[in-house]
């Protein structure tokens, strides 16, 4: 394809709807103008966090662990605590120590807009009940420390009138309005007459809405890096900031506040069995005391010794068993009770199992998603369902990991008793007085060791207590961001750009579709037919219309002759829709071969809108029409003109409306009996679109000429001619292109005939 064909077929019609094209770019432009400029601009502040950065922690502190203690492990599923940050209990307790309650606006005529370290005025309320909370309170300044509140809503334009410090009671809150004096001293112009404001004093739960959702984004830097990054959008880049980090201090404090709970719960055990232990200590050494006192009894033999210390070993076993039964046994009758997860902190360690923990974990972060999708959706809806089958799939792994836990530690319970009463069977067999002795200074040093033991971890625990260093780490602040998230200029205003672009180029298109007209011979390169020659439209340059058809004659005379010796050239016009100027064209080439001295007839056979006579200034009273139907003989129908050489055959009018006649064998004869008579027979059909008449004629024709008009007949048309030309497959058809303008013969074509003829002679031509 050359470039002038793709020119024509792709740059052509943009360029012909190019004003139509810039027009759409540019409404579209001031559109997006206007729409971004009402909408809400949204900031985004970034946070990150490290989870368990242990180079900033305490060492953990593990009552059930060995005697020296076991390291701290970094939590290889961190991912759970992105879930944590999501969690609508976490951002309630953010929002309460930001203090966000109240939200002031500016109403404007299509959106409101919050204000908050830009408010010239604060709002002093109270006596708030449910009818006030999430309601919104319109009013208007009207000047001299007046305001008008609108008590009816927003659309109330009466309302009742205050002054500054004036008490308001509405339903449900009572307020009061009062200047920030030092602000509107900085910025005067931020509080005028007319201008109108609203608050809201907000609920916790509807705050929450508003950060939670969309607006949060929480994800991990990578899997195996425990650093979290926190995204937050809102309109106001302070409170975009101020969010973020409030919730990642927020979460290190619930952090070290869990971590004190539990201290204090397990102290407060620890202070009861030291009490116990340290009563039982202090008889066991009186029970001694006396017992010797009585029996003089100094010290025992090694053996008695050894056997004391292993009795005194297997109690201590028990001891640390019966402890961590007893914890695995409260932490298992609160699974059992199907009460909430999140209200229950556990003691880990008492598993020694990192599955558990994090299975716990994630179950507190079920009830938590839980509980923000109740606030969309209902109990039986798919999501929730979901979730509660996941639920409940957790919980049935934390019951049965705690059972088998405690089963386990039955078994090495009954273990250690059966050693004791293996021991203690052994010191039955010596000496009364011995074995007696043995007894009690087994009591005293079982007593002893335990009570040791516990003070120990009490010691640590106590300690760990009043650390304030947390496992977790801030390395980076939110800083109040500078540039707007939402809405991307740049992006809204290439995609109305390109939409409008779009929008254009179909325009352009389907124009050209439909309305786009040939104006080239290479547009015609997609018809099956042989271009013969090209008419030139009539304008001013012409020297007679000779000029017009001397091209296309040229090339008629260069076709191989296929008429028989004596016979004329018979030649057929026609074209595919009405308008083409095969009429035209028949006229002039009937002139043009009567010029240079051959008898020409010009038949009109398009019986039903003649138009032939009209060139020729004859009438149409008699013509093809009468000869067929038999009321004139053929040679007396032939009409004759100014020219000595041109004859016509006007169509007539045919009475009997049957133009079966036109396809009949006498309407060829009369055609072929003419060409014995004249040189050139010259034949103007009717549109073969519209009417077949002229297919019969035409498979007898020397030439057959189908006429296409620039600048009127449509490139849409193509393919339908196309079509009719390969269906009917008419023979020796060659294609006219009528109508070409004389100025696109070569470049400079006027210029040079100017210079040809001469100015004055174009001019007056």
């Amino acid at each position: 394809m050359n470039f002038k064909k793709e020119y024509q077929q792709i740059i052509r019609p943009l360029f012909k709807a190019s004003p139509v094209i810039i027009g759409l770019i540019v409404i579209a432009v001031v559109v997006m103008h206007r729409a971004v400029s009402y909408m809400t601009p949204e900031y985004r502040a970034l946070g990150m966090i490290k989870i368990n950065n242990l180079s900033y922690s305490q060492a953990a502190f593990n009552l059930f662990g060995k005697e020296e203690g076991a390291l701290p492990k970094q939590n290889e599923n961190f991912l759970t605590e992105v879930e944590v940050f999501k969690s609508r209990d976490l951002i309630k307790k953010a929002l309460k120590n930001l203090n966000w309650e109240l939200t002031i606006f500016r109403v404007g005529k299509l959106r409101h807009v919050e204000i908050y370290e830009e408010s010239p005025f604060t709002i002093d309320y109270q006596a708030v009940t449910e009818a006030g909370i999430d309601k919104t309170q319109f009013f208007d300044f009207l000047g001299d420390n007046k305001f008008r509140i609108r008590t009816g809503g927003e659309k109330d334009s009466t309302g009742i009138t205050v002054a500054l410090g004036d008490s308001v009671r509405m339903p449900g809150i009572t307020f009061s309005i009062h200047f920030r004096e030092e602000f509107l001293k900085e910025k005067p112009n931020s509080l005028l007459p007319g201008d109108r404001f609203a608050f809201t004093v907000n609920s916790l739960e509807s705050l929450a809405n508003m950060c939670a959702g969309e607006k949060l984004f929480v994800n991990p830097v990578e899997k195996d890096i425990s650093i979290i990054k926190i995204f937050f959008n809102h309109e106001l880049p302070e409170k975009a900031q101020a969010f973020v980090n409030e919730l990642m201090k927020t979460y290190i404090e619930e952090g070290r506040m869990s971590k004190v709970e539990q201290a204090d719960e397990t102290l407060t055990y620890l202070d009861r069995q030291l009490e116990d232990v340290g009563s039982k200590l202090q008889s066991a050494e009186v029970g001694l005391s006396k017992y010797r006192s009585s029996n003089q009894l100094l010290s025992t033999d090694l053996e008695t010794d050894a056997t004391l210390r292993e009795l005194t070993q297997l109690d201590l076993r028990k001891v640390d068993l019966e402890m961590k039964y007893g914890e695995l046994e409260r932490l298992h009758n609160y699974l059992i009770s199907g009460n909430k997860l999140s209200d229950f902190s556990p003691n880990y360690e008492a598993l020694q199992d990192p599955i558990f923990r994090e299975s716990y974990l994630k179950a507190q972060a079920y009830e938590s998603e839980r509980k923000d999708l109740l606030q969309k959706y209902t109990a039986q809806n798919p999501a929730v369902t979901n979730l509660d089958e996941k639920m409940r799939e957790t919980r049935s792994f934390l019951n049965e990991s705690v059972t088998s836990t405690i089963s386990n530690l039955a078994v090495r319970r009954g273990e250690v008793d059966a050693n004791i009463d293996d021991v203690s069977s052994r010191i039955k067999r010596y000496p009364e007085k011995e074995r007696q002795l043995i007894v009690f200074e087994r009591e005293v040093s079982l007593n002893e060791n335990i009570y040791n033991f516990l003070m120990k971890k009490r010691t640590e625990l106590a300690i760990g207590k009043t650390s304030d260093l947390s496992p977790h780490k801030i390395i980076e602040y939110a800083e109040r961001p500078k540039g707007l998230v939402a809405p991307n200029k740049s992006l809204l205003y290439g995609l109305a750009v390109l939409l409008s672009l779009m929008a254009g180029m179909f325009y352009a298109y389907l124009r050209s579709f439909f309305k786009e007209k040939i104006n080239a011979k290479e547009e015609l390169e997609v018809l099956p037919a042989p271009l013969l020659g090209i008419v030139y439209k009539r304008d001013n340059h012409q020297k007679g219309s000779f000029q017009l058809v001397s091209g296309l004659m040229a090339a008629l005379e260069k076709l191989p002759s296929v008429e028989k010796r004596g016979q004329g050239k018979l030649i057929v016009a026609t074209s595919m829709v009405p308008g083409e100027g095969k009429s035209f064209i028949a006229t002039e080439m009937a002139k043009a071969y009567a010029a240079t001295g051959k008898r020409v007839l010009v038949v009109d056979m398009d019986i039903r809108k003649p138009t032939l006579h009209l060139n020729f200034g004859l009438s149409n009273n008699i013509g093809f029409c009468d000869i067929l139907e038999g009321r004139i003989y053929a040679l007396n129908a032939i009409q004759h003109t100014d020219s000595e050489k041109l004859f016509v055959l006007n169509a007539g009018q045919l009475r009997s409306n049957n133009y079966a006649l036109l396809f009949s064998r006498r309407s060829l004869d009369f055609i072929y009996d003419f060409r014995w008579h004249f040189d050139v027979v010259i034949v103007d059909t009717p549109p073969v679109s519209v009417f077949e008449d002229s297919l019969p004629i035409m498979n007898e024709s020397s030439v057959n000429l189908f006429v296409l008009r620039a600048g009127f007949t449509k490139q849409r048309m193509l393919g339908a001619t196309a079509d009719l030309m390969k269906q009917t497959d008419i023979p020796n058809l060659h294609l006219v292109l009528n109508g070409v303008k004389t100025s696109s013969k070569v470049p400079g074509y006027v210029k040079y005939l100017k210079k040809y003829y001469g100015e004055d002679a174009v001019a007056t031509a």
